[in-house]
């Protein structure tokens, strides 16, 4: 098979349509082969836009994180502010190395002023990692979520470390040249440490990761089948004009079966989501109905002990009282109140007449008495007054308080 050159006798004019699409399609692949490769400054160029989107991407995550901080006074603020200062000193030395590197022109010493600040990005994230593991070490146990929180974090300092030590020996043979297959990975190390910032902010007190967030759900869902394609693709280009009928099949198979699990995991996600909104829809049930339950049980008890009419202790809470009154050394005293010709009241203006005076007496005897004495209502027209911790002189002058205060017309 002949080697498609771009620009040679067997390529394709983009200009024109493509009869052969197999030829058109490889040799796409080769143009951008060979555009990128033999074009430093493309390359370069690249590399700078792939590391500011990640800047820009961190730091809109840091953002947010930090308004969040603003109302959020847990001990974790602090690691997640550190994330952010750290991401400062990062974006400035890449920004001023793409100027040298693409506008200057000019080779930087080093170590040089961009490094500096890199270090100091690295010394800063180290001390947000290490206050993180105190934090977490003082926990009882160690939660799912700090478990999927420093997945994000684990790998995003490893990766930074491999990165790190590939530049190291490059720098040191002389070998490293901008824009290589290292330079990406300290964006991703970037990204990550973002993401694990935004997800520590997102969880919830309850230990699951919150759905919703794009990036942790379409990583979670996604990653294996995008790699898996780009695998493909690849092999596909490769083993082009190769193929025989049996090979071609088994792509087939291998992408319909792709699709499939791709179409089931959507299911399921959507089955899980439906039964997360079933349960908490539940769960808010239950509550109401333990909320009506409790309010029931409340209401139950304060009609056990009070009366309904005037809201004062009734019978059995004043035997309550005086059981444990006598059990001790409290001196104490009890005065009956009886209302004469209640009943008249009763049968010649009406019940809700004599509901209304009682309420009223009920009203008066407890503005007579002190805050620890208790009136309670034993039934009918009768009242009883407890008055605790009394010196026997003392009962006289608040019997007569009483008298006074139901003088006056009612």
């Amino acid at each position: 098979m002949k080697e498609l050159v771009p620009g040679g006798k067997n390529d394709c004019n983009f200009s024109t349509t493509c009869n052969d699409f197999h030829t058109c399609y490889r040799r796409f692949f080769l143009y951008v082969d060979y555009f990128f490769y033999n074009n430093d400054f493309i390359r370069a160029t690249g590399i700078v836009a792939i590391q500011l989107a990640g800047i820009s991407v961190s730091s809109y995550w840091i953002a947010k994180i930090v308004t969040v901080l603003k109302k959020n006074k847990d001990k974790d603020r602090f690691f997640r502010l550190l994330l952010g200062i750290g991401v400062i000193p990062y974006s400035i030395a890449v920004l001023h190395w793409a100027y040298h590197y693409l506008y200057v022109e000019t080779s930087l010493p080093y170590p040089g002023f961009s490094d500096y600040l890199w270090l100091l990005a690295y010394f800063i994230w180290v001390i947000a990692l290490t206050y993180k593991l105190v934090l977490v070490i003082q926990k009882t146990e160690i939660t799912h979520v700090d478990r999927s929180f420093f997945t994000f974090l684990s790998i995003g300092f490893s990766l930074q470390i491999l990165a790190d030590f590939v530049y190291l020996q490059q720098i040191l043979e002389g070998a490293y040249t901008y824009s290589g297959w290292i330079d990406p990975l300290w964006t991703v190390t970037l990204l990550l440490k973002g993401a694990a910032g935004i997800y520590h902010l997102q969880v919830q007190k309850l230990g699951v990761a919150p759905r919703g967030h794009w990036f942790i759900d379409w990583r979670k869902d996604n990653t294996s089948y995008l790699l898996l394609a780009i695998f493909l693709s690849y092999v596909l280009v490769r083993s082009f004009g190769t193929m025989n009928l049996l090979l071609t099949s088994l792509y087939i198979v291998f992408i319909l079966v792709i699709i499939k699990q791709v179409a089931l995991l959507k299911q399921n996600n959507q089955t899980v989501e439906q039964l997360n909104r079933l349960s908490k829809s539940l769960e808010e049930k239950v509550e109401n109905k333990t909320k009506q339950l409790q309010y029931a049980l409340d209401e139950v008890s304060r009609m056990a002990k009070y009366d309904n009419l005037t809201g004062l202790p009734n019978r059995h809470m004043l035997h309550g009282r005086l059981n444990e009154i006598t059990h001790s050394e409290i001196e104490a005293a009890l005065m009956f109140i009886d209302l004469d010709r209640f009943k008249l009241i009763n049968d010649t203006m009406g019940h809700e007449a004599g509901d209304k005076l009682l309420v009223e007496v009920a009203k008066r005897l407890e503005k007579s008495i002190r805050k620890n004495d208790i009136v309670a209502r034993l039934g009918g027209d009768e009242f009883i007054i407890l008055l605790e911790d009394i010196h026997p002189d003392d009962v006289a002058e608040i019997a007569q308080r009483i008298l006074m205060s139901l003088l006056p017309r009612l």
